[in-house]
């Protein structure tokens, strides 16, 4: 068979030749708006043909890897295959190797650990060398690992990186390493880390790119707004002394006027300092606690159960907000992981979590919307949590819908978090009581 024919087990497939010229040449990724404009034209594209796309762009990553000394970062969007590259790696180490190859993954989660990626192994028929070479660590633990030697070491998540687990790099003998990321990580310190042992960014691959070649699946983004709550006095304010009753606005006002006098004091004492950063900080944890925007939440979860086929991931600020918006919960003080293990079966159709299902986990069903209560600044949170719904499947489109308090910092960490994404995809309506409104002004 020719190189762009495809072995099914109905008859071969054949790709087209246009398309076979760019995913079987170079530089896969400079040639995505015309693979985009060519897999537009076709009727239907075939599972064969998405998968072949997807395998070409996990082999280009590859090797932008070895040829790069055979140590980089590769940052993909979440659903694009990581895992895969990394498992060709490994078993293309262990295969040049005589001696016994030993290969190292560094997680964040103990579930990522002892789980997601043995199932991968698995799935990629890779058992038999997981079992044999592969080691298994945490982050967390990554630097009481001294004077040893490892043929690859795989960082997964790698922007979690840390002064403290990066003492890894320094104490042993890496001879090859992969580390693994949705978006590459933006702080200097971070960069400066990686980069001092070798792990600059060899190849990236975004979302929306990612999107163009058809590995993960396109996505619609609705912004909606609240609004403080100005009638009702239902926060406390004072001192222990003396309490009173006071609004959400009103109390959003006082945070912000007692931040912005210790801003604007050029002859900040460190006591001063050390104050601004606890007020920024309770700002912060008071707009996650908002409850004009939990009972948006309420009614928004709502409206995604009336359809009981769609499959609802609802993203909150903390584990007291997830309990009070979803009877099932799956967060760092959860009991068990029941109520994950029953959506990733399809038992449940609705999931609230906190940071549980930010990172790794996978979801073989599949997720139809996902809900993000409260975002933060960092955009590589929003992308993690996209691509939980991001899986591909023919016909599918995610919606993401994001909750955002109108007039505060809020609106601030929605464009910081939203910035390297496709503003076109993004809309904006406003939550008026049992009612949204396009606000076409905005």
């Amino acid at each position: 068979m020719k190189a762009n024919t495809i072995e099914t087990e109905q008859q071969p497939y054949v790709i087209p030749a246009e398309i076979a010229d760019i995913i079987y040449g170079k530089d896969i990724l400079s040639h995505a708006d015309k693979l985009d404009e060519l897999l537009s034209s076709m009727e239907e594209i075939p599972d064969e043909l998405a998968w072949e796309i997807k395998s070409c762009v996990q082999k280009e990553a590859l090797e932008a890897v070895i040829e790069s000394g055979e140590k980089g970062l590769v940052a993909a969007a979440t659903g694009a295959g990581k895992s895969k590259i990394a498992i060709d790696y490994a078993h293309r180490v262990i295969k040049e190797k005589r001696r016994l190859t030993r290969v190292l993954i560094c997680v964040p989660t103990e579930k990522l650990r002892d789980e997601n990626w043995k199932d991968e192994f698995k799935k990629w028929k890779m058992t038999r060398y997981y079992n044999k070479n592969v080691i298994r660590v945490c982050h967390v633990s990554m630097n009481k690992i001294e004077g040893q030697i490892f043929d690859l070491v795989i960082m997964d998540e790698a922007h979690n990186i840390t002064e403290a687990n990066s003492a890894f790099f320094r104490n042993n003998t890496v001879i090859r390493c992969l580390a693994l990321t949705a978006t590459p990580p933006t702080s200097p310190q971070k960069i400066s880390l990686l980069r001092s042992f070798g792990l600059d960014t060899v190849y990236e691959l975004p979302l929306d790119t990612a999107i163009k070649l058809r590995m993960v699946a396109p996505y619609e983004i609705q912004v909606v707004f609240t609004r403080l709550n100005s009638k009702d006095k239902n926060i406390v304010a004072g001192n222990k002394v003396k309490q009173f009753m006071t609004t959400e606005e009103k109390m959003y006002q006082y945070h912000t006027n007692v931040i912005q006098q210790l801003m604007y004091n050029r002859s900040r004492t460190p006591q001063q300092n050390a104050a601004l950063k606890y007020k920024i900080l309770g700002r912060m944890h008071f707009i996650y606690g908002l409850e004009s925007k939990l009972a948006a939440a309420r009614k928004l979860i709502s409206e995604l159960e009336a359809d009981s086929t769609d499959r609802n991931l609802v993203f909150c600020s903390n584990i007291s907000q997830a309990e009070k918006l979803c009877a099932n919960t799956f967060h760092s003080k959860s009991e068990d992981d029941k109520a994950f293990v029953r959506f990733k079966r399809g038992r449940i159709n609705t999931l609230a979590c906190v940071k549980s299902i930010n990172e790794g986990h996978n979801i073989p069903v599949q997720v139809d919307n996902i809900l993000v209560v409260q975002l933060n600044s960092g955009d590589l949170n929003l992308i993690q949590r996209m691509g939980r719904g991001l899986r591909y499947r023919k016909g599918h489109k995610a919606r993401i819908i994001l909750l955002v308090c109108q007039d505060t910092v809020d609106e601030n960490w929605l464009d910081s978090a939203t910035k390297n994404l496709d503003q076109s995809k993004i809309k904006k309506v406003m939550f008026q009581g049992q009612e949204r409104a396009t606000l076409e002004q905005i």
